[in-house]
């Protein structure tokens, strides 16, 4: 229960969301990339694994620290 008060908490703020959609266009930009360099020795198949692990295992734990550590000193400061 604690878990989903704080994922709420967090989408409430106007920084996390804006760093959340920048993390998802940064991940979209980077698709064709990813699929010019991994298709050509590989197949479409790891491709579209290698994409998905960079959103799942790159992106999404650093955009998700950005914002606890954003969200954490806000409300520190407002503690102060």
């Amino acid at each position: 229960m604690r878990l989903i008060k704080r994922a709420r908490s967090l989408w409430a703020h106007q920084d996390a969301r804006s760093m959340m959609l920048l993390t998802l266009v940064v991940w979209l930009c980077s698709l064709p990339v990813v699929f010019l360099v991994v298709t050509p020795w590989l197949s479409w198949q790891s491709a579209g694994l290698v994409a998905l692990g960079l959103l799942l295992l790159l992106l999404l734990p650093v955009c998700w620290a950005i914002c606890w550590f954003r969200v954490v000193h806000q409300q520190a400061g407002r503690n102060d």
